[in-house]
């Protein structure tokens, strides 16, 4: 379901509804996370952060950097988890 938004987001371009793209993208990271499949899951927070940086929703771009900053901590990677933190705060 969440893979067939991000589709549909991308196939109908400037209409697409960007919220539920962005939902969505954040939930298979999250899906992602609990079948311990990794690197999948950053792909979806990476890809969540852009899409929510260029549409202007501020909501859902502080959950992305949230996360990223969670996925960070969780593998010791201070540096990453200060870069989102700034860029959390600049938001």
């Amino acid at each position: 379901y969440f893979q067939q938004v991000i589709l549909l987001s991308q196939n109908l371009g400037l209409n697409s509804q960007k919220i539920a793209t962005a939902e969505s993208m954040l939930q298979l990271a999250n899906i992602y996370k609990l079948k311990k499949k990794y690197d999948q899951e950053l792909n979806y927070l990476l890809r969540a952060a852009d899409f929510t940086k260029d549409n202007n929703l501020a909501v859902h771009l502080q959950q992305s950097y949230e996360q990223l900053i969670t996925y960070f901590l969780e593998r010791d990677n201070l540096k990453k988890v200060q870069e989102y933190r700034q860029a959390y705060q600049s938001i």
